[in-house]
């Protein structure tokens, strides 16, 4: 029998798709979804409503010159996690701020940089996500040059 087939129960094959096999192995399906986030080129910072960080790659966490780590900051508050990063920042409470604005106006903002003391720039573009009218979370994309 083919690799993407299943039986019928009366001994005929039919093809599966990919959702029908993501639907049928849960597991296997949000650990496609992990590697492919996972292997962005960029750094991700994704978030919940009450501000609980659900992602952060290592890239997001190399531009915080290794001060924030992926697997610490998953469950933690984004506001007392990034803060630690803050002392990195020409303006620490600038980063955090915007992203308030943001959430509260329900836009998403894209382009903005925030200089660090090093002189590096973190350019990052901040998405709401909402279902319907509840605000669900939020995504941080982010490059340091």
């Amino acid at each position: 029998m083919p690799e993407n087939a299943q039986s019928d129960g009366a001994g005929a094959a039919r093809k599966v798709s990919p959702s029908e096999a993501a639907e049928e192995e849960p597991a296997g399906g949000e650990a496609l979804l992990s590697m492919l986030v996972g292997s962005i080129p960029f750094g991700l910072l994704a978030e919940d409503e009450e501000k609980r960080i659900l992602y952060a790659n290592e890239v997001f966490c190399g531009v915080f010159a290794q001060l924030l780590h992926g697997e610490k900051l998953v469950g933690s508050n984004r506001d007392e996690a990034l803060g630690d990063a803050g002392i990195l920042f020409s303006d620490p409470g600038g980063f955090v701020g915007l992203t308030e604005e943001e959430l509260t106006e329900r836009r998403p903002v894209t382009g903005n940089g925030f200089p660090f003391t090093d002189g590096r720039v973190f350019g990052c573009d901040h998405v709401p996500v909402f279902v319907g009218d509840e605000r669900r979370g939020h995504a941080t994309g982010a490059i340091g040059t």
